[in-house]
């Protein structure tokens, strides 16, 4: 993108140096905008080719059940709908999240994109549907409850190999 200034040559009137300094001050501004083009998309793939840090395992079989219960992937959990099936299946996940793990509100709304306070509206919400809903409602959650906190009891749990004494 090369920007030539010409004035007639009735107008410039001495001004032959000023304008060739304002030429070259603008050939300076252009080779700088292209460098700045040239470090952002530098900059781009960089953060690209940069490792995503992954769920934490914990986090991870929490959605797993919760997505198995309300038939919903990863991704529709995460996701932006805001009907009752996914709200409540957002709903569920925070609380058994923060009620079987000690991540705080910041690192579960990462992994649900949304921020500390959709997650502590959401575990308010269930502990209030859970002291307000019947008992098989009740059930049904101790029951969820209890799966997500085996399956995250399971990764600690020793192999048996481990147990045993070397002969």
């Amino acid at each position: 993108m090369s920007v030539t200034l010409t004035i007639p040559a009735g107008l410039t009137g001495g001004t032959d140096d000023s304008m060739r300094a304002l030429q070259e001050a603008s050939r300076n501004y252009e080779r700088a905008y292209e460098a700045c083009v040239i470090a952002a998309a530098r900059f781009r793939e960089a953060m690209a080719a940069l490792p995503r840090p992954s769920m934490p395992s914990d986090l991870s079989a929490i959605m797993a059940i919760v997505c198995n219960y309300h038939l919903l992937t990863f991704d529709q959990l995460r996701g932006r709908c805001r009907d009752r099936q996914h709200a409540e299946a957002r709903q569920l996940f925070c609380h058994l999240a923060r009620r079987l793990t000690k991540h705080s509100t910041t690192i579960i709304g990462r992994v649900l994109c949304r921020d500390h306070s959709a997650i502590c509206y959401a575990e308010f919400t269930w502990q209030d549907r859970l002291d307000t809903e019947g008992p098989e409602f009740r059930r049904e959650y101790d029951r969820l409850f209890k799966t997500a906190a085996a399956a995250i009891a399971e990764p600690l749990k020793k192999p048996d190999h481990e147990n045993t004494r070397p002969l």
